[in-house]
C-alpha cells in the first residue's frame, strides 16, 4: 500500500492558494480535507506553497501516529 498525504487547508489564504492549483471540481473535496496526494506530488506542492509564503504543517496520519516509533515507515531517499 503506497502512502499518501492528505491536504487540509487551515486558513482562507491556504484554500485560495489551493484553488489556484486544482480544477473547480475538486474545491469541495479540498475544503473538506478529502484530497490525498502521493508523497512526491505533495512535496512539490509543499515546496511551491512555502515559496509563496504559506505556512505548511506536516501532521502524521492517524495510523502512522498510532504505531510505535520503530514501526513507522522511514522516508526513502
Amino acid at each position: 500500500m503506497e502512502s499518501t498525504n492528505r491536504l487540509v487547508p487551515a486558513s482562507a489564504m491556504g484554500m485560495l492558494w489551493l484553488q489556484t492549483h486544482f480544477e473547480d471540481e475538486h474545491w469541495d473535496e479540498l475544503s473538506r480535507g478529502l484530497v490525498s496526494l502521493s508523497p512526491s506530488c505533495s512535496e512539490s506542492l509543499i515546496a511551491d506553497a512555502l515559496e509563496a509564503g504559506l505556512k505548511v504543517n506536516r501532521i502524521p496520519s492517524f495510523v502512522q501516529a498510532a504505531l510505535p516509533q520503530s514501526e513507522q515507515r522511514q522516508p526513502q531517499s
